[in-house]
């Protein structure tokens, strides 16, 4: 299952989401399961563009504590911390 957040990193001289969002009756959604390339830009800066990001947990910097992702129920401890870093 994928996860979805808003993007929270800013682009100059954007408005911030929930703004984008309240303008609009549909948001603009990220590639999913594909990061989007742009040349020349930060992978960070291209999904702060969008105002909804669906990925699976591994782009966010999170790994499954089990040696088989498909058994695993929980993150870990190592990973969130990271991924609170993204």
């Amino acid at each position: 299952m994928p996860w979805a957040l808003t993007a929270s990193h800013s682009i100059a001289g954007a408005a911030p989401p929930h703004a984008r969002i309240a303008r609009r009756s549909f948001p603009s959604v990220f590639q999913a399961w594909n990061p989007a390339d742009v040349p020349n830009e930060d992978k960070w800066t291209t999904v702060a563009r969008h105002d909804i990001v669906f990925h699976a947990p591994d782009f966010f910097a999170l790994r499954w504590a089990d040696r088989y992702p498909g058994l695993a129920t929980e993150f870990t401890r190592h990973s969130i911390n990271a991924g609170r870093e993204v």
